[in-house]
């Protein structure tokens, strides 16, 4: 709840910020966004990951433009994970273990944007851009494991019960970096004001984003999303807003 108002506050600090100062900076925007936020890891049935089970986010931004094609922007978002082993499928294995996570998130990433069209023409409204950063998740992992059938696994693959063990002795991480690398567009509507959409993947460092690692298959947890949001610009080409 606390990251919640923070986002607020920031927000709400950057439109103030936008409605009194003057263009000291060339090109500086900021922004809003809401989107859907999806998980990949070790509960998915997939590789791909899920869509299920898309939990909505929402963050904000600042972006400066360096050149014509490239843009430095950061953000900060805060979503939610969610997924359980009866989502996918009707396997044996997967209902016996039925295990869940629940995971917040607040995600904070500084990316450099490739803008594919001249960013500084006026005669361009749609700018779309491909990104590559560096960012850090701060998670609170919420993982059930009730419902595991302790009988099933006791004679069958053996490793699945102390692999659980194992992840229950395991402290879930506070936080962990990812590398979020993705595709979008902005449309300029006037002088000052742009829509922006992005689908960005996060690669995460970590195995516990949902809770779990040596009871499943131990491969790196990842997610990604999908959004839409607006700009507003504080300086562009001598106007001030």
């Amino acid at each position: 709840m606390k990251k919640i108002y923070l986002l607020a506050i920031v927000a709400s600090t950057m439109f103030i910020a936008s409605s009194s100062a003057k263009a000291q900076y060339s090109d500086l925007e900021i922004g809003v966004q809401a989107g859907g936020y999806f998980y990949q890891g070790d509960l998915t049935k997939s590789a791909l990951g899920t869509l299920k089970k898309p939990k909505p986010g929402f963050g904000v931004f600042i972006a400066k433009d360096l050149s014509s094609h490239i843009t430095l922007k950061a953000n900060a978002d805060y979503f939610q994970l969610e997924a359980s082993d009866m989502e996918f499928g009707s396997e044996a294995w997967k209902n016996n273990r039925n295990l869940s996570f629940k995971t917040n998130v607040f995600d904070v990433s500084v990316k450099a944007l490739l803008n594919i069209r001249d960013n500084y023409s006026e005669e361009i409204s749609f700018r779309p851009f491909v990104f590559v950063g560096v960012g850090a998740s701060f998670i609170k992992v919420e993982r059930d494991f009730a419902n595991f059938n302790t009988t099933y696994y006791t004679n069958r693959e053996k490793w699945v019960l102390p692999g659980l063990q194992q992840d229950i002795a395991t402290n879930t991480p506070k936080a962990a970096l990812n590398i979020p690398v993705g595709i979008g567009f902005k449309y300029s509507l006037n002088n000052s004001l742009s829509i922006v959409s992005e689908g960005s993947y996060r690669f995460m460092f970590t195995d516990y984003l949902d809770g779990f690692s040596k009871v499943a298959h131990s491969k790196k947890d990842h997610f990604y999303s999908v959004s839409i949001g607006f700009t507003v610009a504080i300086g562009n080409d001598g106007y001030y807003y």
